[in-house]
């Protein structure tokens, strides 16, 4: 079967992977820092992260660190930097990781599959354990 066109999700704004560097998390970020918050931006791609950075409040200080959500060790490390960055450990904690896949679910290969269910559903496990 041909992959097919979701107009609504491209109206959504939605992509295959995100976390605090674009889209939702990048917005969850903005309104914080407005609202005062001290920030650890966390995204797989540390570019993107940093780039949400430059978007937030002046006179706070934020940090921008990579995560890998899959990968127990490096969700661990952020905590570990967000801890040693602030002084103590985060206070509030936005999950808005996800991948979206555009092939139909019947086509859908066992790897796609493990990687929606490991970031969609068994992430928010790792991030709260990680939260000491």
């Amino acid at each position: 079967m041909k992959d097919r066109e979701y107009p609504l999700n491209d109206a959504l704004g939605l992509e295959r992977k995100r976390g605090g560097g674009s889209g939702i998390g990048r917005a969850c970020c903005q309104v914080l820092a407005r609202e005062g918050a001290r920030l650890v931006v966390a995204d797989i791609n540390l570019q993107a992260a940093k780039h949400t950075l430059t978007l937030l409040s002046v006179g706070q200080q934020h940090v921008a660190v990579v995560m890998d959500v899959r990968d127990r060790r490096s969700v661990e490390d952020a905590m570990k930097a967000a801890q040693d960055q602030c002084g103590a450990p985060p206070s509030l904690l936005v999950n808005s990781a996800g991948v979206l896949t555009m092939v139909p679910f019947l086509e859908t290969d066992d790897d796609t599959w493990q990687k929606i269910i490991d970031v969609n559903l068994t992430v928010s496990s790792k991030l709260w354990q990680s939260v000491e």
